[in-house]
């Protein structure tokens, strides 16, 4: 039986660090390419939303897409008439929340968030 030999290119230590380097570049532009993007959705929404409320004014809100309102309005009513594909606007400095129906145009709720401690389940 005649054996064949396959040869199998080396990794020089050159190209391994040109490797490197470019999933490194490749992981900087997308995490570039996501806040971009994540900031043209927040600047695009509050557009729409400062045309039917006042909003702060300098302040970046913290945008959430609302997936399952059926879970939410059990814990918080704030969320009644929420549909999925809504979308809650939270002003962290004001401390203010705006749920905004992103299909239908229409503020859904607003008010305020208390940012206080949150109660722990031990006894």
């Amino acid at each position: 039986m005649k054996r064949i030999k396959i040869k199998v290119p080396r990794i020089t230590r050159k190209s391994l660090i040109i490797i490197s380097i470019l999933i490194i570049l490749a992981l900087v532009a997308s995490v570039y390419l996501f806040q971009s993007k994540n900031k043209y959705e927040i600047e695009k929404v509050t557009e729409k939303v400062s045309k039917l409320i006042i909003l702060p004014e300098n302040e970046q809100p913290a945008l959430f897409v609302i997936e399952d309102p059926a879970k939410l309005v059990p814990q918080q009513t704030f969320f009644k008439g929420a549909e999925k594909g809504d979308v809650l606007l939270v002003y962290k400095g004001s401390a203010k929340a705006v749920l905004y129906g992103f299909d239908r145009n229409i503020i859904v709720n607003s008010g305020p968030v208390d940012f206080g401690p949150i109660p722990s389940n031990k006894p």
